[in-house]
């Protein structure tokens, strides 16, 4: 198995092209399969529908009921549009963690370490492929609930511009807990758990219900040092362009870059210290 896995660093070096090639055929093959289903996504998309019109009424009301036109520095339709790409992230993550843990417990990992590619990088491919159909699908129904209460979304497009590499190194940020999540079933039992938390403090705190800006001033402070506020927050932020405080879309590529390190270090660590758990039981 050692054998093995030094040839696959091997040919990575001798061949990188070609082995970053195999990844895009993962992402081309997942989106594929994810289009012959595509009414399953879209079924399950429909909830968008339910979710952003009830948002739509309570901020209505809530900006009536104040008799005001921002909040915490969002108009009506910028805190609406938030919202829409809010839930278009969060709804459409795939359940990595969910996956890795089966594939641990039921040993199909061990048969995985033998073959020609990175365990990590293929589920990652996995993941884009996944998100390439569930982010357009999410974002049209949400939208059109957003477009019909408020009218065309406020983005400008040096915001457009500084979101979009802050949503794709948020969405990688993401990947990289989810897969340490599921590779503590090296450990543990059942890692649905540690998952469950995880989700549920990306929704209070990663400003998915709610942007950060609203929140109290130490809360607000609390969350924004932690990373999932990177993945839904900064980059719905940015697009929309509001907020009682100036977002840095400087400032937030760099930060996701430095905790993408960090992730990645840490998943690293506990990715070798579970294979050798493999190694030495053998599967």
């Amino acid at each position: 198995m050692k054998a093995a896995v030094q040839d696959a660093r091997g040919s990575w070096l001798l061949r990188p092209g070609a082995q970053l090639a195999k990844y895009g055929e993962v992402v081309k093959i997942t989106v594929m399969s994810q289009l012959a289903y595509w009414l399953n996504e879209l079924a399950r998309a429909l909830f968008m529908l339910v979710v952003i019109f009830v948002f739509a009424q309570l901020w209505r009301t809530t900006y009536t009921s104040l008799q005001v036109n921002a909040i915490g520095g969002f108009a009506f339709p910028q805190i609406l549009w938030y919202l829409v790409l809010g839930e278009t992230i969060y709804m459409g993550l795939p359940r990595v963690s969910a996956l890795v843990d089966s594939e641990v417990k039921s040993g199909q990992l061990a048969y995985t370490l033998n073959r020609p590619y990175s365990y990590a990088l293929y589920h990652f491919g996995l993941y884009l492929g996944k998100l390439a159909l569930a982010l357009p699908i999410n974002f049209c129904l949400g939208g059109l609930v957003a477009y019909l209460q408020v009218g065309l979304p406020p983005f400008a497009w040096d915001s457009l511009l500084a979101a979009l590499p802050a949503l794709m190194l948020g969405l990688t940020l993401h990947f990289l807990i989810a897969f340490a999540i599921g590779l503590l079933a090296f450990w543990f039992e059942d890692t649905a758990s540690f998952y469950l938390l995880y989700s549920r403090v990306m929704m209070i705190l990663g400003g998915m219900l709610l942007p950060l800006d609203l929140f109290p001033q130490g809360l607000r402070q609390v969350a924004a040092v932690l990373p999932i506020s990177l993945i839904i927050y900064a980059p719905a932020k940015l697009a929309v362009g509001a907020g009682s405080e100036t977002l840095s879309a400087g400032r937030v590529l760099l930060a996701q870059g430095v905790w993408i390190a960090l992730v990645c270090t840490v998943t690293a660590l506990i990715y070798s210290r579970g294979v050798s758990r493999v190694n030495v039981h053998g599967g």
